[in-house]
């Protein structure tokens, strides 16, 4: 069977049974449940192969649609998908899928989505993610108020893609400090990037690289909205 890239999700895009719709008109195509519960009885992580064969899977159309909804359950942090490209469930590994909500101090919480308390995210783990991304998590522990705290283990789909803030520059360096107060990281604007906006004015900016462990987002001006805002502010104020 050919291998292919995991394919990303827009954050807003079809919910996991809305994305099932899609393999209706093949035929005895296996279930998420009837998925869960083969990997649950085969007890490891298996290869697309191996788990189309033991559900007996047959037929291009078939294979392929089974491939597209292996990786739709691996995006909705139901499956994980190791280095050795094999497939388990993300409940026997110990992982948690869930949402991020960032606090302005750079530490967050991940909200699972199967519900339970949240988990703690220090800062080092949390500048990786941005509000509202969907995650998978792995406890690491508790406090001694028994609350539970995490690593982060994979970023499964980005929340925030465009950001309204203020741009500002100071010594060549331009950022866009956002309206939104749950994003807590500014965004990192190149020269070439600041689309001809001026020191104070307020933005639109496009996430071209989202956080990771050694920077934090980058993106590109794509509208200026400063000025119009501004005339707007005037005109309100004579009248």
């Amino acid at each position: 069977m050919r291998r292919r890239a995991r394919p990303s999700s827009p954050h807003n895009g079809p919910r996991p049974r809305d994305r099932d719709r899609e393999y209706e008109h093949v035929e005895d195509l296996p279930s998420r449940e009837a998925i869960l519960a083969a990997l649950e009885a085969l007890e490891t992580p298996q290869r697309l192969e191996d788990l189309a064969a033991h559900l007996e899977v047959r037929g291009p159309a078939a294979l392929n649609a089974l491939e597209r909804r292996v990786f739709a359950m691996t995006r909705d942090g139901q499956l994980v998908q190791n280095r050795a490209e094999r497939f388990g469930l993300a409940s026997r590994m110990d992982l948690i899928a869930g949402h991020v909500l960032s606090h302005r101090d750079g530490f967050a919480f991940v909200r699972p989505d199967q519900g339970g308390d949240d988990i703690y995210l220090a800062q080092r783990e949390a500048r990786r993610t941005l509000h509202g991304d969907k995650v998978l998590v792995r406890v690491a522990g508790f406090d001694q108020r028994g609350r539970p705290y995490g690593n982060l283990v994979e970023v499964l789909e980005r929340a925030v893609t465009v950001v309204v803030g203020r741009y500002f520059r100071d010594h060549g360096i331009g950022v866009v400090v956002p309206d939104n107060r749950h994003i807590n990281q500014d965004i990192l604007i190149p020269e070439d990037a600041s689309g001809g906006a001026r020191d104070g004015q307020i933005v639109v900016a496009r996430i071209e690289q989202q956080p990771d462990q050694r920077s934090r987002p980058i993106g590109r001006i794509t509208e200026v909205l400063g000025e119009h805002i501004e005339r707007l502010l005037e005109r309100h104020t004579r009248l």
